[in-house]
């Protein structure tokens, strides 16, 4: 993933925080769920607006016990994973 790039929450997705989950429902009407801690604050953070990989990782080592590098691959997992879904998009 490009260090430059910046990501944020697609236009088409409509979302709800319920009980510390993310709701989320894509154009094509597939619904996905978050329920891990550490994909909420980074959908969170998405959610205030665009974030680079660099952003998402100063969260999670913010507010979880967990190492830069662990952050990074974990958040560009993440990342990947929202954008293949139609869930983000690179800003």
């Amino acid at each position: 993933m490009p260090a430059s790039a910046t990501y944020r929450i697609g236009r088409n997705v409509a979302w709800r925080l319920v009980d510390g989950e993310v709701f989320a429902i894509t154009a094509n009407g597939l619904t996905h769920e978050i329920d891990r801690a550490s994909g909420v604050a980074a959908w969170k953070r998405l959610d205030s607006g665009p974030a680079s990989l660099d952003d998402l990782v100063d969260v999670l080592v913010a507010e979880f016990e967990v190492d830069r590098d662990t952050a990074r691959k974990d958040c560009a997992q993440f990342v990947e994973t929202l954008l293949a879904r139609g869930l983000a998009v690179r800003d």
